[in-house]
């Protein structure tokens, strides 16, 4: 059958393949020993599957300086502004959307001095603002600045609220690029706001034009900002990787006053300030100055990490009482043996632990303070997806209800709430992410909510109005301490869901079918060249692989490690009336974001990879939607020479198959 040429538009990015050095240095720290579980995502085959991506298959690791060679190469092509009948250049482009499903969120806030003035910045799509409480929003960052937000911070001293920070670069998780590839890519600094979030600008002691792993402020775990400086300057502080920074100038200079090493360098870090001004800092275990850190005026520290204290830790992040600044919580992700496991349904075994400090006097240390370890009272009973789950420090973050100092709030894949600052487990509930009591084959999220959770933010004007930013944008609720607590989406027109791969109703004249395999967002279906249209999810789990057979009938969707999927669909509604799972019992050796292709001259014949075997099906049609969600045997093993299944992926990619 003979195809229409259709070019679509998902966000490309170059891979700055000069990450080797800090990629190289976490996978030789870290035992990759969880999850990321997004309907079943596995953060050990998806950093194994990033690293393999990317190394050198001589050393098992990424070349240095390989960005250089990149862009040395990239200098030689042709440009397209020179090749004759250029369709793409002269081709007029739309926004599909999504309009309604919300991207990896790590960095939001509301305005402390009009709440419906709200900031949120995505992992790989800039920073967004919106004026009407999250109704709408508009992009604020330019297409040519940095687009990976990592942190934000407001200075909400009165007559300052109009300064604002962030900073770029995620160290773990990132996976921003379309198609498939995965790298960390490097941020560009901190960025700066004088104007209430509407324009941003860097602030250029923190830029850098290196494409190698230079400066710690390529990768910006947090930034925090002291509430009571009495200058009319910010006094900012920003945890970069292995470094913590401060600044007394609104960010225009900066010393360093922890870390720094770049030869020996803490992996993770963390920072906030009290409402008192005191500073808490942490650094991971394995750099030169690993600890969690006090300091009363920003200068000088103290390392107050007590005894019992797990001796091997990854990231440990921070929170501070508002109502009485002396009591601080800090979640924690450790290593093997330390704190208390958790299960997942693959199997693997994560540790975690929860430790409350109140401080007492002098420095905060020894007998200056007193720690609590509640690690026990984590969630870590139920089912499978009813435990507290950091997936190897990925998503961790802990708050304190602002009107009192047992009301705490922890995220990992889900939410959870103690009323008695877990110092029990009979006061705590599950109030997010995962649907409560959700199990296999059959997962489901919490009502109206998304896994994976990375930021916890209260109203000032309410303390029990809290937001989530997580992998699915971001989310409001009206009553956090609600036996049952209801959430509102609030991703209308946060455009920033990131898109492994799509497909287009290529062969019916005037077709707007879209659909799309996002990153922690599920397969996606669009059927309308309006922006604003609804997107809906036909399949869960991160989206891969999808295909629109020739009939526009028949849709192909693939989900993390090689889950496939034959589904029969309503294509004005987007509903499923029909699927069947067809991937090969038996097969192994899938890749996390795993390639099929349909031969375009027979659409029912699939080829599908699965490690060093190629799998062949030699006619779809006859597989019927059962609505089973297992795998059969309806594929054969067809090879298991690498070289011959590129080459017949390379014949079917050209109609030559």
């Amino acid at each position: 059958m003979k195809k229409a040429i259709f070019y679509t538009a998902v966000a490309l990015f170059f891979v700055s393949l000069g990450t080797s050095f800090i990629l190289n240095k976490y996978v030789a720290h870290h035992t990759l020993d969880s999850d990321r579980q997004d309907e079943g995502e596995d953060a050990q085959e998806y950093y194994k599957w990033q690293l393999k991506r990317l190394a050198d298959p001589a050393t098992g690791r990424i070349p240095d300086n390989i960005r250089v060679t990149e862009l040395a190469y990239a200098s030689t092509l042709p440009s397209d502004e020179n090749l004759p009948n250029d369709r793409v250049m002269s081709s007029n482009w739309s926004s599909r959307g999504c309009w309604n499903i919300g991207g990896r969120t790590r960095a939001f806030a509301a305005d402390i001095s009009n709440e419906g003035t709200l900031l949120a910045g995505s992992c790989s799509g800039g920073m967004w603002r919106s004026t009407d409480t999250g109704k709408s929003w508009t992009m604020v960052t330019p297409l040519a600045i940095e687009q990976g937000v990592s942190c934000l911070a407001q200075d909400v001293r009165p007559g300052h609220t109009n300064v604002w920070y962030y900073g770029s670069g995620e160290a773990f998780g990132a996976s921003a690029s379309g198609g498939g590839n995965n790298a960390y890519f490097f941020g560009s600094g901190a960025y700066r706001s004088l104007d209430n979030g509407v324009t941003w600008k860097p602030l250029p002691k923190t830029t850098n034009t290196s494409n190698e792993f230079s400066t710690p402020w390529q990768f910006i775990w947090n930034m925090a900002i002291d509430p009571t400086a009495l200058n009319n300057q910010s006094i900012v502080y920003a945890a970069a990787i292995g470094t913590l920074y401060r600044s007394v100038d609104t960010g225009n200079t900066w010393t360093t006053v922890l870390g720094g090493d770049l030869s020996d360098f803490s992996y993770f870090g963390d920072v906030q300030v009290s409402d008192s001004g005191i500073v808490y800092a942490t650094l991971s275990s394995e750099g030169s100055q690993p600890g969690i850190w006090r300091s009363p005026d920003g200068i000088t520290y103290t390392n107050i990490i007590p005894a019992g204290f797990p001796t091997t830790y990854k990231r440990v992040v921070i929170g501070i009482s508002h109502k009485d600044p002396k009591q601080v919580y800090f979640l924690v992700n450790t290593s093997t043996g330390f704190g208390i496991p958790d299960t997942n349904f693959l199997g693997q075994v994560e540790w975690n632990a929860l430790w409350k400090y109140k401080y007492i006097s002098g420095d905060g240390s020894g007998a200056g303070g007193i720690w609590y370890d509640l690690s026990a009272n984590l969630p870590s009973r139920g089912g499978l997806f009813d435990k507290y789950n950091s997936q190897g420090s990925y998503d961790m973050v802990i708050r304190v209800l602002p009107t009192d100092t047992s009301t705490v709030f922890i995220g990992g894949t889900d939410v959870f709430r103690s009323t008695t600052g877990f110092f029990d487990t009979s006061h705590s509930v599950h109030i997010g992410g995962y649907g409560v009591g959700t199990t296999l084959p059959d997962i489901k999220r919490y009502p109206n909510h998304h896994p994976d959770q990375h930021v916890i933010f209260f109203s000032s004007n309410n303390a029990y109005r809290m937001y989530s930013g997580c992998d699915g944008g971001i989310f409001k609720t009206y009553n956090d301490t609600a036996k049952n607590v209801s959430w509102t989406p609030l991703n209308n027109g946060y455009i920033t869901t990131m898109f492994y791969a799509v497909s287009s109703d290529h062969n019916r004249p005037g077709g707007n079918v879209l659909i799309a395999g996002a990153q922690d967002n599920n397969s996606v279906f669009d059927n309308s060249l309006l922006q604003t249209n609804p997107w809906t999810i036909p399949l869960f789990g991160d989206g891969a692989y999808c295909y629109i057979e020739d009939s526009s009938k028949v849709f192909y969707y693939s989900s993390e490690q090689g889950k496939m999927f034959k589904m029969q669909m309503d294509t004005v509604t987007g509903t499923v009336s029909g699927f069947r799972r067809i991937d090969p019992i038996g097969a192994k050796g899938y890749e996390f974001v795993n390639p099929y292709v349909i031969d375009p001259n027979n659409n029912y014949i699939m080829y599908m990879s699965a490690g060093k075997y190629l799998w062949r099906n030699n006619n779809l049609s006859v597989i019927p939607f059962t609505n089973l969600p297992s795998s059969s045997n309806i594929f054969t093993c067809t090879s298991s020479s690498p070289g011959k299944a590129k080459l017949i992926e390379a014949l079917l990619t050209k109609g030559l198959g």
